[in-house]
C-alpha cells in the first residue's frame, strides 16, 4: 500500500523546518547555553496568552536590563562565581517589580488588523522556572494576528525567540524582523476513513526536523560561542 500523497500544509510544514535548519546553520552567538527563549502561545476567543520562558542566565539579562540586577549575576550562569548568584530576595524584587511588567508589555506587543491588543502581565511568579505569562485581549476572535517579541534586543542584538503554538510550526523574532505574522485557526480537516491522519504526518515531519534542528544546534556550538561573556 502506498502512503498517501502530502497534503499543501504538509509540504509548507517541512519547507517551515528546512528553514529553520537553514537558521541555524550559522553561529548565533546571542545565547551561551542550549535553551533558547521561547513564547508558547494558546488562544481562546478573543484572547491569546502568551508564556515567554529562558534559561536562567537569559531571565536574569532581564533584570539587568530593567537595573535590578548587576550584570555578575547573569555571568555567574555562564560560570562565573559563584558568589555573584543572585539571592532569593534579589530574585523576589525582580520578579515582583512594576520594571518587569513594564518591560514585558514594552518589548510583547500583539495587534490584530492594524490595531493593538490590550496586554496585561497575569503571572511573573519564579520566572526561572517558569516564566513569565501575558494575555492579550484582541478586538475580534484571536485568528490571524501579529506577534512583536523584542525582548532582550536593548542588550544584544543577537537575541531571539521562538514563538510556538503546540504544533509543530514557529516563528523566529530577531532584532531586524521582531513581528511576525501567526495564524491561529484551528485546522478543522478530517482526515479520510482507513488513512493516516494528516496529524499524524505533520507530527512525524515535525519530530525529525526538531531533531535534525537540536543536533545542528549541539554542532555549531563552539567553545568560543560557550564561553561567550555577553548572556544567553
Amino acid at each position: 500500500m502506498s502512503p498517501p500523497r502530502c497534503s499543501a500544509p504538509a509540504i509548507r510544514a517541512v519547507i517551515a523546518t528546512v528553514a529553520l535548519l537553514v537558521l541555524f546553520a550559522t553561529p548565533v552567538y546571542g545565547h551561551a547555553s542550549s535553551q533558547l527563549p521561547h513564547a508558547r502561545l494558546s488562544a481562546e476567543g478573543r484572547t491569546l496568552t502568551v508564556v515567554w520562558s529562558a534559561a536562567p542566565d537569559d531571565m536574569v539579562d532581564v533584570g539587568v536590563a530593567i537595573g535590578l540586577l548587576p550584570e555578575s549575576a547573569m555571568l555567574a550562569y555562564l560560570g562565573g562565581p559563584l558568589e555573584d548568584l543572585p539571592t532569593d530576595a534579589e530574585l523576589d524584587a525582580f520578579a515582583s517589580s512594576p520594571q518587569l511588567r513594564d518591560y514585558l508589555l514594552e518589548h510583547i506587543r500583539v495587534g490584530q488588523a492594524g490595531r493593538g491588543c490590550d496586554g496585561e502581565v497575569i503571572a511573573t511568579h519564579d520566572p526561572l522556572e517558569r516564566g513569565v505569562e501575558l494575555r492579550f485581549t484582541c478586538p475580534q476572535q484571536v485568528e490571524q494576528v501579529d506577534l512583536h517579541i523584542s525582548m532582550l534586543h536593548d542588550r544584544d542584538p543577537d537575541y531571539r525567540t521562538f514563538s510556538v503554538d503546540g504544533t509543530i510550526r514557529s516563528a523566529a523574532h530577531t532584532a531586524t524582523d521582531p513581528e511576525q505574522p501567526w495564524d491561529l485557526t484551528p485546522l478543522a480537516a478530517e482526515p479520510a476513513e482507513g488513512s493516516p491522519g494528516r496529524g499524524v504526518w505533520l507530527a512525524g515531519a515535525g519530530s525529525v526536523g526538531l531533531g535534525l534542528l537540536a543536533g545542528v544546534w549541539l554542532l555549531r556550538r563552539s567553545p568560543k560561542q560557550v564561553s561567550r561573556s555577553r548572556g544567553g
